[in-house]
């Protein structure tokens, strides 16, 4: 599995793009619209599993700690 930390940008690190466009198309695909940071508390973590599993999918590992940073760049308050 590649390390997610070593694709990185300027400003986020690659790993946090990709992850940001995964969980808005799941959150799409499980008709819960894009807008990340108005999800419930119950939806947000389906939306990490998922994110998490396709992730994985794609063969790359996650750094610690990836659920808080993905929050953050969603703008939630809370993970």
């Amino acid at each position: 599995m590649r390390d997610a930390d070593n694709d990185s940008s300027d400003q986020s690190p690659g790993w946090l793009l990709k992850c940001i466009g995964i969980a808005r198309l799941t959150a799409r695909n499980l008709g819960m619209g894009e807008t990340l940071n108005e999800l419930t508390p119950e939806h947000w973590q389906l939306v990490l599993t998922n994110t998490e599993a396709r992730m994985r999918l794609h063969g790359l590992a996650l750094p610690d700690g990836w659920q808080r940073k993905l929050a953050e760049h969603a703008g939630r308050s809370h993970a």
